[in-house]
């Protein structure tokens, strides 16, 4: 007798099906590296794509002849508009339309600003008590600018916007581009930036973390190369002690590579940017009283 024992065949179809069985496996497992593979290279493809967008808008803001900035706060029950225009080609030249709302309070404020002087009028007075004030609306009235190392102009683009505004030259923009992206002054993580189609817009939206210490030097530096002494006296290490972690979600138009909107998370302020390389229309008034004439009138009536 045989020491071996006869092992019994095994049927043709199931032997085939073990086979196939045993090739789809590895099909499979193939697809899903070849899957996973092509998901990470465009995800890979998209934060670079991102990442060329956000950069190209932060350039941008250094490079325009003038822009429009809309500044929407809700705090504490004060309702705050600010539409601020700035003229980058001729610098301190800006202007500047506020909307305050109060508990049936409603004052609004149109300004000019030049290098020497500002103007500023009422144009809507609503105060409790309805009270008249006829007598105080649309009429300029004028102040000299005392510093003018602290002018409006110089604190709506050096920080009134959140992001730096210039009309810098090209090699200028580029450099302290270099300096904005080593410094991570605006921290982002372009693996996790999401689109959105707003309006037939490409919007890209990028969770952007400041942290002071970065981002006042980079101020500082865009400051100087814009002849800009605003930022002269703050000392960033004290700046930074006294300040937190900023986290804001920026909204870019991939297509035209224009920061559209900031939103800061931990408040309701918005600001929107419009009107790039359009500079507003800064013409002085031929007549005006005192600006301290018409607060004086306007405390008289409260």
């Amino acid at each position: 007798m045989s020491r071996f024992r006869k092992v019994p065949n095994v049927p043709f179809n199931v032997s085939r099906s073990l086979g196939l069985a045993l090739l789809c496996t590895v099909v499979l497992v193939g697809v899903v590296g070849l899957s996973i593979s092509a998901s990470n290279a465009k995800k890979q493809a998209d934060a670079k794509s991102d990442s060329k967008v956000f950069h190209s808008a932060m350039r941008t803001l250094l490079t325009t002849e003038g822009i429009t900035c809309t500044v929407k706060d809700d705090k504490e029950g004060i309702k705050t508009d600010q539409v601020v225009s700035l003229d980058l080609e001729r610098q301190h030249h800006a202007t500047s339309l506020t909307t305050i709302r109060q508990e049936g309070t409603e004052v609004t404020t149109e300004a000019l600003y030049f290098p020497d002087k500002e103007y500023v009028k009422y144009t809507t007075l609503k105060i409790k008590g309805d009270k008249d004030t006829s007598q105080l609306l649309n009429r300029w009235g004028e102040q000299p600018i005392e510093n003018t190392n602290a002018s409006f102009y110089g604190k709506t683009a050096l920080g009134g916007c959140i992001v730096p505004i210039a009309g810098l030259s090209d090699q200028e923009a580029d450099k302290l581009m270099e300096g904005m992206k080593k410094a991570s002054v605006f921290k982002t993580d372009f693996m996790k930036a999401t689109t959105s189609d707003t309006s037939g817009q490409d919007i890209r939206a990028f969770a952007v973390t400041i942290k002071p210490e970065p981002y006042i030097s980079y101020m500082k530096q865009v400051a100087k190369a814009s002849n800009l002494k605003d930022l002269e006296s703050i000392n960033k290490d004290a700046f930074a002690e006294n300040q937190t972690d900023a986290s804001l979600v920026f909204f870019i138009d991939a297509k035209n590579l224009q920061l559209k909107t900031i939103h800061h998370q931990a408040s309701s302020r918005t600001i929107n940017f419009t009107d790039y390389g359009k500079a507003p229309e800064v013409i002085q008034p031929e007549t005006a009283v005192p600006a301290e004439e018409l607060r004086r009138q306007l405390r008289e009536l409260n």
